[in-house]
C-alpha cells in the first residue's frame, strides 16, 4: 500500500466514524426516545425497544393501556402514571395543561376500596372523562374534580383524579393550579363555560378523552422529565386503603398538600 492509498483509507474511516457519532447523537436527542426509568434503588422498571420508543406518545398505546390491568396492580399504576405525567398533557378550549399529580381509584373483586364513588362511568368506560357531581359542578362550587377513567363493565371500577396542573407557555411559569375543584375551575374558564353541563353543550363535546374535542389528552411535544414522588392519597383517614401508595406528583413545586407523605415514599423518574 502506497502512501497516498493509506492516506485515502484513513480519511475513509474517519468519515465513516463521524457519521456514526452523528447518528448516535441524534438518536440520543430524538424527542420521541423514552429512556429507560428507574426506581429510586435504580432498578429497571421499563427499557423500550427501538420498536415501541414512540408507544408511550400514541393516543391508541393508552388507550390499550388503561384497559389493560396485569395481576401486579401497583406495577400497573406506576406505569400509567408514569406515561401520563412525563407524555401526555390536557387540553381545554385551547390551552394545554401540564399533569403534575394524580390519584388512582380501584375498586374490584379483591380490592374493595369504599372510597372509590363507583359512578356509572367508572364502571362502563374506559379513557373517557367523569366529572363529578356534573349536575351541580359549576364555577366557585367546592366539591368538583375530574377522572379519566379506566372501568372494565360489569367488574371493575376505575378512575384517575387529576389533582394538580401547570398551564404551558409564560403565563404559567410559576402558576401551579392544585386541589381537584381548582383543577375543574382553571379547564371550565378555559373553555370559556361556567359549568360542567354547558361544557357539555358545548359543540364538538366529547367524553372520550382521547378523541377530538374541547377537553382531550394528547401527546406532549416535550416529554417532562423529573422525579415523581409517590405517596398515599389526600384526605382518606383511616378508610381501607387509606395509606395505599396511589398519588402520583411530579416534583415540581413538591409544597402540596400533605408534602411529608409524598418525600417519606417511594420515587421514580420520569424519561
Amino acid at each position: 500500500m502506497n502512501a497516498l492509498t493509506g492516506m485515502n483509507t484513513m480519511a475513509l474511516d474517519e468519515a465513516a466514524q463521524i457519521e456514526v457519532s452523528l447518528l448516535e447523537l441524534l438518536a440520543e436527542s430524538d424527542p420521541r426516545a423514552e429512556p429507560s426509568v428507574e426506581s429510586e434503588g435504580g432498578a429497571s422498571i421499563a427499557r423500550p425497544t427501538s420498536s415501541d420508543r414512540k408507544a408511550p406518545r400514541s393516543t391508541t398505546v393508552l388507550r390499550e393501556r388503561l384497559g389493560a390491568r396485569g395481576t401486579d396492580l401497583a406495577a400497573w399504576f406506576d406505569e400509567l402514571a408514569l406515561a401520563l405525567l412525563g407524555h401526555y398533557q390536557l387540553e381545554a378550549g385551547g390551552q394545554a395543561f401540564r399533569l403534575l399529580e394524580l390519584e388512582f381509584y380501584f375498586h374490584a373483586a379483591g380490592h374493595a376500596d369504599p372510597t372509590v364513588h363507583r359512578n356509572e362511568r367508572q364502571l362502563a368506560t374506559c379513557a373517557h372523562w367523569y366529572f363529578h357531581r356534573e349536575k351541580a359542578a359549576r364555577l366557585g362550587f367546592t366539591r368538583k374534580g375530574l377522572d379519566l377513567t379506566f372501568g372494565r363493565p360489569g367488574a371493575e371500577y376505575g378512575g384517575i383524579l387529576i389533582r394538580a396542573v401547570q398551564p404551558e407557555g409564560k403565563a404559567g411559569a410559576r402558576q401551579v393550579v392544585e386541589g381537584p375543584s381548582r383543577v375543574v375551575d382553571v379547564i371550565l374558564r378555559a373553555a370559556g363555560v361556567e359549568s360542567v353541563l354547558e361544557f357539555y353543550a358545548r359543540p364538538g363535546f366529547t367524553c372520550d378523552a382521547l378523541a377530538a374535542g374541547p377537553l382531550r389528552l394528547v401527546p406532549s411535544p416535550i416529554p417532562l422529565k423529573g422525579t415523581v414522588h409517590i405517596g398515599p392519597r389526600v384526605g382518606l383517614r383511616s378508610a381501607p386503603f387509606s395509606e395505599a401508595p396511589y398519588r402520583y406528583r411530579v416534583a415540581a413545586n413538591i409544597a402540596a398538600k400533605d408534602r411529608r407523605g409524598l418525600l417519606a415514599g417511594r420515587q421514580l423518574e420520569l424519561g
